[in-house]
C-alpha cells in the first residue's frame, strides 16, 4: 500500500448540483439508499425524484438545491467511509458544503443538517426578493481592482460585492443582477474572464443580513456534537475551535465571503496533500489543483471513483503506530490541572515513560503493535488524563479524534472513557 500524506475532504455547495447526481451509488449501495430515504422522510417529500429525474430548474432554486446537495454528498461520504475507510486529517466544505463536513464529522446528525439547509434555502430565497440576482466567477484581476468595481457599480437598489475567495487565481462576485451586469461589462473591457454560477440569489453578501439573523435563530434550536477530526469554517479559513462556535459561524456565513483560499492554505500549511471531493461534480478537486499543483486530488462521487481511489492506494488500514504517538502527543499537550507532586509523578509520568518505551521498542524492531500493545496505551494515556484532572468531555472528544485519525476506531468499538 501506498503511504498516505494526511488526507483532507472537500464537499462541494451549491451550484454543483445537476439532474441525475446520487443515483448511481444509489442503485448499488443500501447506505446510499437509506441516506436519500432518511432525507426524503425529513423533508416529506420526493427528494430521490427530484434529483435523479426532477427538472433541472427545480432542482436548482436554492431551497431545493441545498438539501439535495448536501444528501448525495452524505451519501459519498457514507459509501467511502464503508468501502475505503480512509483517515481524513480534516474536513472543508464550500458554503453549503460546510454543513456537510459538519454532518460528517459528527458535530451535526444528518437529520438535522437537511432540515437546517432547506431553512437555510428558503431564508435565502425570501432575502433576494422580487429582484433577480446571482453570483460570477472572474479570474484574471486582483481583489483590489474587483472591489473597485463593486463599489463603483453598486447603488442603494442594486448591490454587488465580492462573495468568495476561491484561489490566487478565482474570486467569485456576487449581487442584484443589474449591479452585476455593470460589474462583469467592466469586468470584461478589463480583458478578465467571466463565468456566472448556477445560483438564483446573490449569496454571501449584504443583501443576506436580514436572512442570516433569522437563520441564527434556527441555528439556537439544534443540538451540536463532538468534531471527529477538524473542520474548517468558511468565516475564518481555520479549523472549529469548539462546537460553540457552530451556531455563530453558520450565522454570519451566510452574508460573509467564503475563504475557500484562505480555508486551502491552512490545510497545505498543516501537510495536508491529499483530497477527496465527496459529493457532485469536480468543482473544488479542480479548485486545488491550481492552488497546489503538487497535492493529489480525487472524486468520490461514482461507483467508478471507489476502484480509482483503491489504485491510488487511498485505502487506509489501521494505524498502530501512529495510534501510539498520538497518545503521547496527547499526553504531553493536555492542560495540567492537578498539582500534586506524588499524583502527578505516579499517574502522568510514570505512565507517559511506559508509552514512550513501547514506541521506542516497536521502532527499533521495526514490528507493528499488537491490538494488546494499543490497548495499553490507551489505558497508559486514561491514566495522564485522570490525573491531569481533564474534563471527561475534553477526553471522549482527544480519545475520538486520536482513534479516527489512525484509522483504528473499529478495533476498540467497546474503548470506555469514563
Amino acid at each position: 500500500m501506498v503511504a498516505l500524506s494526511k488526507l483532507g475532504l472537500l464537499f462541494p455547495g451549491q451550484g454543483s448540483q445537476y439532474t441525475g447526481m446520487g443515483k448511481d451509488l444509489y442503485d448499488n449501495f443500501q447506505t446510499a439508499r437509506d441516506t436519500f430515504d432518511e432525507a426524503c422522510d425529513v423533508l416529506s417529500f420526493d427528494l430521490k425524484a427530484l434529483c435523479f429525474e426532477g427538472d433541472i430548474e427545480q432542482l436548482s432554486r436554492t431551497s431545493n438545491a441545498q438539501p439535495a446537495i448536501l444528501t448525495a454528498s452524505v451519501a459519498a461520504f457514507r459509501v467511502l467511509m464503508q468501502e475505503i475507510k480512509p483517515a481524513p486529517a480534516y474536513a472543508a466544505g464550500h458554503s453549503l458544503g460546510e454543513f456537510t463536513a459538519l454532518a460528517c464529522s459528527g458535530a451535526l446528525s444528518f437529520a438535522d443538517a437537511v432540515s437546517l439547509v432547506r431553512c437555510r434555502g428558503k431564508l435565502m430565497e425570501e432575502a433576494a426578493g422580487s429582484e433577480s440576482g446571482g453570483m460570477l466567477a472572474v479570474t484574471g484581476l486582483s481583489e483590489e481592482i474587483l472591489a473597485d468595481i463593486c463599489v463603483r457599480t453598486s447603488s442603494i437598489q442594486s448591490y454587488v460585492s465580492i462573495a468568495n475567495y476561491n484561489s490566487a487565481e478565482q474570486i467569485v462576485i456576487s449581487g442584484h443582477t443589474a449591479a452585476l451586469d455593470k460589474a462583469k461589462d467592466e469586468i470584461e473591457k478589463l480583458g478578465a474572464g467571466t463565468i456566472p454560477l448556477k445560483v438564483s440569489a446573490p449569496f454571501h453578501t449584504a443583501v443576506m443580513a436580514k436572512a442570516s439573523e433569522a437563520f441564527g435563530q434556527e441555528l439556537r434550536g439544534y443540538a451540536y456534537g463532538r468534531f471527529k477530526w477538524p473542520v474548517i469554517a468558511n468565516l475564518s479559513g481555520t479549523p472549529y475551535a469548539d462546537r460553540r462556535f457552530i451556531v455563530p459561524n453558520l450565522t454570519q456565513q451566510m452574508a460573509r465571503p467564503v475563504q475557500w483560499y484562505k480555508s486551502m492554505q491552512y490545510l497545505l500549511n498543516q501537510d495536508v496533500s491529499s483530497f477527496i471531493e465527496v459529493g457532485p461534480r469536480t468543482v473544488l478537486m479542480k479548485l486545488i489543483k491550481t492552488i497546489s499543483g503538487s497535492s493529489r486530488a480525487f472524486s468520490m462521487e461514482h461507483v467508478s471513483h471507489l476502484q480509482e481511489l483503491r489504485k491510488a492506494g487511498m485505502e487506509a488500514g489501521p494505524d498502530g503506530l501512529g495510534l501510539i504517538v498520538a497518545c503521547i502527543a496527547a499526553a504531553v499537550t493536555t492542560q495540567n490541572r492537578n498539582w500534586d507532586n506524588g499524583q502527578y509523578e505516579q499517574g502522568v509520568i510514570v505512565p507517559y515513560r511506559r508509552i514512550q518505551e513501547l514506541r521506542e521498542r516497536l521502532e527499533k524492531t521495526g514490528s507493528e503493535p499488537s491490538l494488546e500493545e494499543m490497548q495499553f496505551a490507551l489505558t497508559m494515556l486514561k491514566s495522564i488524563l485522570n490525573t491531569k484532572f481533564t474534563p471527561l468531555e475534553e477526553q471522549e472528544e482527544r480519545f475520538e479524534r486520536m482513534l479516527y485519525a489512525t484509522n483504528t476506531q473499529d478495533l476498540f468499538p467497546a474503548f470506555q472513557v469514563s
